[in-house]
């Protein structure tokens, strides 16, 4: 609600994830926006299961370029985590082409 009455909206992680669900749900794009930028900026070792589980959820091209982008880019920390097997194989694939093309 603060965030339609000022425009202006204080984000970390977890709170962007949230209102870009619900941001998506209620069709409020200056909110959905900002949270993509934020997740986009803000992606992580902690953060980027999430981020590209949300991205799908609420068919973000954005956020997921930024999924791929940055997975393409750490991929050798993030392959040997655990948490990446939960990676879709749409989104392997992609990262995939991604390293081969360059």
């Amino acid at each position: 609600m603060e965030f339609l009455y000022s425009d202006d909206v204080k984000l970390n992680n977890e709170l962007a994830l949230e209102l870009l669900e619900v941001a998506d749900k209620y069709s409020v794009p200056d909110l959905r926006v900002k949270c993509e930028e934020y997740l986009s900026k803000n992606l992580d070792v902690n953060n980027y299961v999430m981020v590209a589980r949300m991205a799908d959820l609420v068919d973000s091209v954005t956020l997921r370029k930024a999924a791929i982008e940055y997975m393409a880019k750490s991929i050798k920390q993030l392959k040997c985590r655990p948490d990446f097997d939960e990676i879709s194989d749409d989104y392997v694939r992609e990262i995939i082409l991604k390293l081969t093309v360059r």
